[in-house]
């Protein structure tokens, strides 16, 4: 078995195990991964793992890591592109069209890290536990100016309300099809969903539009990998 990484002479070693072993991930989860087959992958001797890393677990977690950092750092720069006069509405539609394109375009570390993030051992969990309350507070801040605006649906609060968009945004990269084939994900359709869920009529009140100015075109019909 191999993989792109094997034919990329311009990878150093480590980068090509990180590769392998997210591709790994994203497609048999944590448990599933053998570090044998990470090496076979990056085309390396299973040995020369432990010149770059501790052990399996740290090199699955630093691939986690990596994964997180990328999903955030995506989402937010797309938020820091958009002009002031974009509301809350248009902006959680962003941050959802932003998560969605990151997670879904191709199989690698942020897919991965979505996938087996609750799979991980407990120390690895807590050891990533502020990369993801960094992202955590990203979405908070976004669903608290909406309550802020009248914009959250009366009797939703926001804890609530960011565990089932985070929730459902952070399960993507596993929905399949029975049998494994590709499943379209139809990121205006999850838009549409998550701000009419969040927000009830206001959304439509609001004219809240599918992609504000500055957002960039989400990638709709991304295939899950």
């Amino acid at each position: 078995m191999r993989s792109e990484s094997s034919n990329e002479p311009s990878l150093d070693t480590r980068e090509r195990f990180l590769r392998a072993a997210a591709v790994l991930l994203d497609e048999r989860g944590y448990s599933g991964t053998r570090l044998a087959e990470i090496a076979e992958i990056a085309d390396v001797r299973t040995s020369a793992t432990y010149h770059y890393f501790r052990s399996r677990e740290a090199l699955i977690e630093e691939v986690v890591l990596l994964g997180q950092n990328a999903i955030t750092d995506h989402v937010a720069d797309r938020l820091s592109r958009l002009e002031d006069s974009v509301g809350s509405l248009d902006r959680v539609a962003v941050a959802v069209a932003a998560h969605l394109e990151i997670a879904l375009s191709t199989p690698g570390a942020a897919s991965a890290s979505l996938r087996v993030a609750g799979q991980l051992p407990a120390a690895a969990r807590q050891s990533l536990a502020g990369t993801q309350r960094s992202y955590g507070e990203l979405w908070r801040g976004l669903l608290a100016s909406l309550a802020d605006e009248g914009l959250l649906a009366r009797g939703i609060d926001v804890g609530t309300a960011y565990l089932l968009v985070i929730g459902a945004l952070n399960f993507a990269p596993q929905w399949k099809v029975s049998g494994g084939s590709e499943k379209s994900v139809d990121v205006e359709s999850f838009q549409r969903f998550v701000l009419r869920a969040l927000s009830g009529s206001a959304c439509e009140r609001a004219g809240a539009r599918e992609v504000p100015p500055g957002a960039g075109e989400p990638a709709p019909g991304l295939a899950v990998p």
